[in-house]
């Protein structure tokens, strides 16, 4: 019970905290720019958050909503995919692919081209999470923003509605390619799989609904899955629970996942003592 208490605490706050980001973040632009920005960094899964966010701050979701038909080509030029080598590497059931979204981008280019590329990262990597697809996937959810809008942002919130429709999105090219240079794969892979749906609701959605939805309560929130447990939340657990083992119980749920970052970040990070004058054994003491 007293370590329920305590994660709810810190799940709470840290809801809170992500809520306000994206207030601030609506405030200054719009609350469909707000969503695209959320969208875009969840997308880049671990290793590609900042290039993800940086290539939706550089191509705008106003932009690319003007040009309906030429969201992929403006996002794959904007980050940098477009170039003769990689069509050189494309399988010829590919090539022709590459060669409209060239021909789109080349329109553009002039006015959403940097002279500075995006930090992508491509190492440790999961075929499936390669930054291809993670664009291909923004693009996508551009394409069908209006119901992608009315699912994340309903009032009530319905996040098994959201996760349904996230899941369902399918792409003639996408749905069966890891890159834009590969050769079509046997079965179809969703662009958006449950892990991703999962962190877009527990980072930014489920967050938000706590703010502005009286029906979806803290009881809600805590009743969402987590998805699969990274690396981080792995260090999280062994270093405050002492094991994996002695922490499973409390990676089951989205909730607490999200609290035992919230006290990594508020503590382990801030500690360079390795542990030696850490504060939180002893305000875990007086708190108990």
């Amino acid at each position: 019970d007293s370590i329920r208490s305590l994660l709810r605490q810190a799940a709470e706050y840290r809801a809170s905290v992500k809520a306000s980001r994206f207030f601030r973040h609506a405030d200054a632009h719009g609350r469909d720019a707000a969503l695209y920005h959320a969208t875009a960094e969840t997308l880049g899964y671990h290793a590609n958050p900042l290039a993800m966010r940086l290539l939706a701050q550089r191509m705008p979701l106003a932009a690319l909503r003007e040009h309906p038909e030429d969201i992929q080509a403006l996002l794959f030029g904007a980050a940098g995919f477009l170039t003769p080598e990689l069509h050189e590497k494309a399988p010829p059931d590919t090539r022709e692919h590459l060669r409209h979204l060239w021909e789109t981008w080349w329109k553009h280019r002039g006015r959403y081209e940097s002279t500075h590329p995006v930090p992508w990262s491509f190492h440790g990597q999961r075929p499936a999470n390669h930054p291809h697809r993670r664009v291909a996937a923004l693009a996508l959810l551009v394409h069908h923003w209006p119901a992608y809008r009315r699912h994340a942002l309903a009032r009530p919130f319905q996040p098994k509605l959201l996760s349904h429709f996230l899941h369902d999105l399918e792409d003639p090219f996408w749905s069966r390619r890891h890159t834009l240079s590969s050769a079509a794969s046997s079965r179809p892979v969703a662009l958006v799989g449950k892990s991703r749906a999962t962190e877009l609701l527990a980072n930014h959605l489920a967050p938000l609904a706590l703010q502005e939805d009286p029906g979806f309560d803290f009881g809600s929130y805590a009743s969402l899955t987590a998805g699969t447990t990274n690396d981080k939340v792995r260090r999280c657990a062994i270093r405050l629970f002492g094991s994996e083992e002695a922490a499973n119980p409390w990676l089951r749920k989205a909730a607490h996942q999200q609290a035992l970052l919230q006290i990594y970040h508020d503590f382990c990070l801030e500690d360079l003592s390795d542990c030696q004058q850490c504060p939180f054994p002893e305000q875990l003491g007086q708190w108990r």
